[in-house]
């Protein structure tokens, strides 16, 4: 039987010159080539990798930041990478690279409690311009210390930046790589008493004995018991013996909080309440931040 050969259509010939004309002179295309030192032949091989990077990557033009990002992982884009091989990657966007280099320092947080919006803060980038004097000496005598290696007890009304000031502080030390630990103490409580049987507690408590900057958020708003209070005093004693750097943020003065530990599962007992005061005072000073709600501001 005679062999049927059919013709291949000349149109899909076309189509291939024409998208491959396409891709040599696209700016993006070029880019890639230069940048990843990829052959050009690689476009006459590869063509529909080269059409899906070409397709990712312009949803990337005019972008105007992550969070009007559209890729599929935000901040991050589809690309192509030669090293003999070619070889599908995926790249951080411009954004994304400013975005981990200003959270570099995150890595050296052993424990992290604080909130997304806090990890980039700085004293640095504080704009003390529009902030009243008062505002103004708080933060001047906070860096006073911190700089000086002495913890700090800031308390004052809900809103007033406490939190917003103690992320400078962690922030400050982690990018000196220094270890820290920012920790929300009702999450601390929490945590210690649904491992009480465990153990796995053990694990948070070395972090926060040993790391050279520990700071204790909102403390006095958890609920006390005998097995919390003796084992954050053994964490401030630890730490007060071996002079390591302990900041606090709290609702409460000294009055409040004194007031707030003396109360163990309903029993009253100053004891315990003065013996971790006693550790407060020895590791920090107190610094009372009698100024508005500033949560709208930060």
């Amino acid at each position: 039987m005679k062999k049927i050969e059919i013709e291949k259509p000349s149109f899909d010939t076309e189509y291939q010159k024409e998208i491959l004309n396409t891709l040599m002179h696209d700016q993006d295309i070029l880019h890639l080539l230069v940048q990843q030192d990829i052959p050009k032949s690689c476009l006459e091989m590869f063509p529909s990798k080269f059409l899906q990077f070409q397709q990712t990557i312009s949803k990337c033009h005019q972008c105007q930041g992550l969070d009007f990002c559209t890729q599929k992982l935000k901040g991050y884009y589809e690309s192509l990478a030669f090293d003999g091989v070619l070889n599908d990657v995926i790249v951080p966007c411009d954004y994304q690279k400013k975005m981990l280099k200003e959270t570099a320092h995150l890595q050296n947080y052993l424990i992290n409690d604080m909130p997304n919006t806090f990890y980039t803060t700085a004293f640095q980038t504080l704009n003390l311009a529009n902030e009243t004097s008062e505002y103004g000496n708080v933060v001047t005598k906070v860096m006073k210390h911190i700089y000086s290696h002495q913890g700090v007890f800031l308390y004052g009304r809900m809103g007033c930046g406490k939190s917003y000031l103690a992320s400078c502080i962690t922030n400050h030390f982690a990018r000196e790589g220094k270890y820290v630990c920012y920790v929300y103490a009702p999450n601390y409580k929490t945590t210690l008493l649904n491992q009480l049987f465990t153990h796995e507690y053990v694990q948070q408590e070395e972090k926060m004995k040993y790391c050279d900057c520990l700071v204790i958020d909102d403390i006095g708003a958890e609920e006390n018991t005998q097995v919390y209070s003796e084992h954050l005093l053994s964490i401030l004693d630890y730490r007060m013996q071996h002079k390591k750097l302990t900041c606090f943020t709290s609702n409460d003065g000294k009055d409040t909080l004194l007031e707030h530990f003396s109360i163990q599962n309903n029993k009253r007992d100053k004891t315990q309440a003065l013996r971790i005061l006693e550790r407060i005072e020895a590791l920090s000073t107190f610094i009372p931040l009698n100024v508005e709600n500033r949560r709208v501001k930060l």
